[in-house]
């Protein structure tokens, strides 16, 4: 006969086990067998609370989570290295689910200093790091202090051996400096992580695409238009041989802003019909409204008001059919296509006299970047190690922020992330949208994940229909859906 001791011992086991299998509700039936009498030892308690909390917190029980969790901090046994700094990530993690990320910056804050002082590098980095995402999220924090944290996590990185985490932190650094509108430290931060791409054995082809997302769109924020080219163009490659072509739509989209900005609207209007046809493949209304908006102008810039407002006209109709969608876009839309048939009017009366001259309007910038490090869900940082981010994460935390007005003739960017757009006019703010409306995820592609199982060709998508052109947030940070593991 199994002694009581025996069979508590190993229903904690057990149940601990089921826990971090992902399967928190059998876990929490074993772990609830184990707890041990009164005449026993209670010395155990901590990893017992500590373990029932982590099922609740799958079980997306926060409260009781948190319940559990400060009776670890309260126990004897979280004084053991890694104990404290390992439960304040865990009720982080519980503040994040309840939606209080100004708690949870300051818990992750607190493990980043443990981590630190039990000198764990990388626990501590990845600390750090989920940090300056909930600082971004919560709104209540200065920028300068988000940017002390992004340099205290960039100094840690070059000291973790492991490429691929070390490649993940950059990512995130550079969408968390996107997003307080640093694109020089986010262009490096993301060049960082794409040289570290080649160094690792097994080669993540969506995480490489989305680094070269980013990168493109910080070159697009910083105006080098030019060599924002050759980052798009392979991006919206790579992202089509995955079959992501909700990514390689948002890549054709930054692709077609650089072209008008280089004045190559004719270039500028074929990526947008490219990017309209892979947003309609992976079933994106808002993007799809975005590549109308995009096209129109593009086509109102060739001397085509006619063709102008059908895209115009489409992009209404589409706005109409998305949820939440800005009253802005709407008002600008309608502005652009009333200076279309202001246009086409005026082309009429100038056909008898001999001829026009346009004045195009200068269009707001389309960022879209590619957030591929999990900033809210449930990794785990015991000690010194540095579990694996779960792939549940879909809090989206790199990408809050004030949403600058675009002129009337602006082209809106689009958007999916993770996250959230930037534009290089407005602190954190979002493309495609104005001061009215939530944001999606402007510039930056924050979901690597394929959206559709279609491959398809890198650069020449399907041929799109007769009417319109098709169009990343990171972070990891670099700042919308879920992000792959690294």
């Amino acid at each position: 006969m199994v002694s009581p001791q025996i069979h508590r011992a190993c229903a904690f086991n057990l149940g601990a086990a089921y826990v971090e299998t992902g399967k928190p509700k059998k876990g929490l039936e074993f772990l609830l067998q184990s707890q041990p009498s009164e005449a026993e030892s209670r010395d155990h308690l901590g990893s017992l609370y500590f373990n029932v909390g982590a099922a609740h917190e799958g079980l997306r029980d926060f409260p009781k989570a948190l319940e559990c969790f400060e009776k670890v901090a309260g126990h004897a046994s979280a004084a053991q290295a890694g104990g404290r700094a390992g439960t304040c990530v865990q009720m982080g993690c519980c503040y994040l689910g309840m939606r209080e990320p100004a708690r949870a910056a300051r818990c992750f804050l607190d493990a980043a200093q443990t981590y630190a002082a039990a000198e764990s590098p990388e626990a501590a980095a990845v600390a750090l790091s989920r940090a300056s995402g909930s600082m971004l999220q919560s709104r209540r924090f200065r920028a300068a202090e988000i940017a002390r944290v992004l340099a205290r996590c960039r100094s840690l990185c070059e000291t973790i051996p492991d490429l691929a985490l070390r490649g993940k932190l950059y990512n995130d650094i550079g969408l968390g400096y996107s997003q307080l509108h640093i694109f020089s430290l986010a262009a490096e931060s993301f060049e960082r992580a794409l040289g570290l791409c080649g160094g690792e054995p097994e080669r993540d082809g969506r995480r490489e695409a989305a680094l070269l997302q980013n990168l493109g769109a910080a070159h697009n924020a910083l105006r080098s238009f030019g060599s924002a080219l050759g980052w798009h163009r392979r991006a919206a490659a790579l992202h089509g041989a995955l079959g992501n072509r909700r990514a390689q739509g948002q890549c054709f989209g930054n692709l077609a802003y650089a072209c008008s900005q280089l004045g190559n609207h004719g270039a500028a209007a074929e990526n947008y019909l490219h990017a309209l046809q892979a947003f309609r493949d992976s079933g994106d209304l808002q993007g799809q409204w975005q590549a109308c908006e995009g096209l129109g102008s593009a086509c109102f810039h060739l001397g085509d008001p006619q063709k102008a407002i059908g895209h115009y006209q489409e992009a209404l109709i589409l706005l109409s059919h998305c949820r939440d969608s800005p009253r802005a876009a709407h008002k600008r839309v309608v502005h652009k296509l009333t200076d279309a048939i202001q246009r086409r009017l005026r082309l009429s009366h100038l056909s008898y006299q001999g001829g026009w001259a346009p004045t195009p309007a200068l269009e707001p910038s389309q960022l879209q970047f590619c957030s591929t490090l999990p900033r809210a869900s449930r990794t785990r940082l015991q000690g010194s190690e540095v579990g694996k981010a779960q792939a549940a994460d879909e809090l989206l935390m790199c990408m809050p922020g004030a949403r600058p007005r675009h002129s009337g003739t602006g082209v809106a960017p689009t958007g999916g992330l993770t996250l959230e757009p930037c534009n290089p006019h407005g602190l954190l703010g979002t493309s495609g949208e104005d001061d009215d409306g939530p944001s999606s995820a402007p510039g930056y592609h924050s979901e690597p994940k394929v959206n559709s199982k279609r491959t398809t060709s890198p650069l020449h998508p399907a041929k799109p229909p007769h009417a319109g052109p098709r169009l990343r947030h990171q972070n990891h940070q670099t700042l919308h859906p879920r992000a792959p593991e690294w």
